[in-house]
């Protein structure tokens, strides 16, 4: 005979069992299945391919959209080389802590050729937060964004966007800030202001949806000053213009140790001391110097009598 004590904890056993299997969605709203293949794609940036682990071949993954109160059930198929687990980070998944991600904590890893089911509950959570790879380094390239809209029925707490584009910044790709995050975040910031376009511009040609991206692409054309913000009229000082864009690129460098300070920035937009040699731009960017990439920058502007105004106040007053 079982003591009561054993039988208890065979039911609740056999509890959680029936509640990884047949997982369901007890919500009011839509229960949305999503199915994610983890596997390894070529994958181009800046003219080097490389294979890199991804969701559905996709760089950066797919992106939930989902309601306040909503139940998901994400299958995972694992086609890679390792072992992995997902992470809805910022989901307090109630009462399903077993499907949160974390490796060796809350459950057992994927296996290669494995797949896994997983219920997410979006009870308190509103607005974008993202999901992640939880195992080791695979969240650099394994991770997307969660779009939680209000309850069915209800209204946004501001006036409906006219559109809505999801930025995967630097805290995503490497998994945690550093120092430096705030360099690469001005550094998309002048970009947008200098170019008067977003960062991420989906309608755009291939090219031209990344703005850094496409920035770098003309700045290797010979034709950075085609990326400013056309509602200018070209009413700008051209060398103060080349400066804020090439200095865009020095801060959106994907090598954190390379990226200037934000006082060494401001020396720059002040004039004061000169942008590096390109050689250490490419280094920044990710690019491998080659004859035709290793260049010194032309002069740049430096104070002088003939400027009653800084860079920094001459660009940013005209930009939008």
């Amino acid at each position: 005979m079982l003591s009561g004590c054993r039988k208890s904890a065979l039911f609740l056993y056999f509890l959680l069992l029936l509640d990884g299997i047949f997982l369901h969605c007890h919500a009011g709203g839509l229960c949305q299945h999503y199915q994610f293949v983890v596997k390894e794609a070529p994958y181009t940036r800046l003219y080097k391919t490389k294979k890199i682990l991804t969701v559905n071949g996709q760089f950066v993954g797919p992106t939930l959209h989902v309601h306040k109160g909503d139940e998901i059930v994400v299958g995972v198929y694992n086609r890679g080389n390792h072992n992995i687990t997902l992470h809805w980070h910022g989901v307090k998944q109630p009462r399903c802590p077993w499907l949160d991600g974390p490796e060796y904590i809350t459950q057992c890893p994927i296996k290669p050729g494995a797949k896994f089911s997983q219920k997410v509950i979006f009870t308190a959570e509103e607005g974008t937060i993202w999901w992640h790879a939880h195992s080791d380094c695979s969240r650099a390239t394994v991770h997307g964004a969660i779009v939680v809209y209000p309850k069915y029925d209800t209204c946004y707490p501001f006036p409906k966007p006219s559109a809505e584009v999801p930025i995967i910044l630097e805290l995503t790709r490497i998994g945690k800030a550093t120092t430096s995050t705030d360099v690469f975040a001005f550094g998309a910031f002048i970009l947008e202001v200098a170019c008067g376009r977003r960062p991420i511009q989906p309608q755009r040609s291939p090219k031209g949806v990344v703005l850094v991206d496409w920035v770098f692409e003309n700045w290797k054309e010979g034709a950075i000053l085609q990326t400013s913000d056309p509602r200018l009229g070209g009413d700008y000082l051209e060398e103060e213009m080349e400066l804020v864009l090439k200095l865009g690129l020095l801060c959106s460098g994907s090598n954190a140790a390379t990226r200037p300070s934000m006082r060494q920035v401001m020396q720059y937009l002040d004039g004061d001391v000169l942008l590096p040699e390109i050689s250490h731009v490419a280094a920044s960017i990710g690019i491998e110097s080659s004859s035709e990439l290793v260049m010194s920058f032309p002069p740049l502007v430096t104070k002088s009598s003939d400027h009653s105004m800084s860079c920094t106040e001459s660009i940013f007053n005209s930009g939008r």
